[in-house]
């Protein structure tokens, strides 16, 4: 019984792989070119956003990610174009993925943890503040 092609080690760390299949190379290119759409997006977004800093970090952490990923995606793209020996092998792209994964879990925890628990201290603050004495 024979694998198919990429379930196959072959497949993914050949030094000279075989090229995507046009539809998928067509794909690829449109995928990392609308990622770095989102990611100039993201930053407009920031700018004009009313929401408060910690949200707006978010957001730019968001756009970090989706420029810098789309750049390293269109160049491993281009390395694939243009037959790069080992810099198009296709154990790459694996390697990106979970990149951004750990990237993408990064702002996730920021943004479901960090987040809660400093708008938390920050209304403790407040709420001891308000009795304080202030400067006239």
């Amino acid at each position: 019984m024979q694998l198919p092609p990429p379930l196959t080690l072959r497949y993914w760390f050949a030094l000279s792989p075989t090229p995507f299949m046009f539809w998928v190379d067509i794909a690829l290119w449109v995928f990392f070119g609308l990622l770095f759409v989102a990611g100039i997006a993201a930053y407009f977004v920031k700018g004009k956003s009313k929401q408060d800093k910690l949200v707006k970090r978010a957001i730019g952490r968001l756009g970090n990610l989706a420029v810098t990923m789309s750049l390293v995606g269109l160049l491993l793209q281009f390395f694939t174009f243009e037959r790069i020996n080992v810099l198009s092998m296709r154990v790459l792209y694996i390697f990106w993925l979970i990149g951004v994964g750990i990237w993408f879990w990064t702002i996730y925890r920021y943004w479901s943890v960090e987040i809660p628990k400093i708008r938390q201290k920050r209304l403790a603050e407040e709420s001891i503040n308000k009795w304080l004495p202030k400067k006239k």
